[in-house]
């Protein structure tokens, strides 16, 4: 239908994942690397502050825990999301965005986290 906004299921030239496409693949990741996962996304109306990060991630074994931002390729924070993933930063936690797999292995290797190519921690 014209004017419709197709689901993403795959990877398809040109086609940019939904956000919760993009973070239903980074979950799977983190789980696969041992990580619990915690979805902290919630609805406009909920009484959550505002900027809180979709993801909050732990890893006992590892001693690493982090808070995690999804955006599709090209999304932009919000003034709520900058502000609190700062002040995360500035409390001495571990808080970025990741819009992809890629990008979020590539922060958790930024921030300390041993990644082996093989997806095994």
């Amino acid at each position: 239908m014209p004017g419709r906004r197709r689901h993403f299921k795959g990877k398809r030239p040109g086609v940019t994942p939904l956000e919760k496409v993009v973070q239903r693949h980074i979950k799977d990741a983190a789980w696969s690397l041992g990580f619990e996962v915690m979805d902290m996304s919630q609805p406009r109306a909920s009484m959550m502050p505002l900027g809180l990060p979709d993801l909050y991630m732990r890893h006992q074994a590892k001693q690493f825990r982090c808070f995690v931002e999804i955006k599709r390729i090209g999304g932009r924070l919000s003034t709520a999301q900058r502000s609190w993933l700062e002040g995360e930063r500035d409390a001495g936690g571990v808080a970025f965005v990741a819009d992809s797999v890629s990008s979020f292995v590539e922060q958790l290797e930024i921030h300390g986290f041993p990644v082996r190519m093989d997806g095994a921690a």
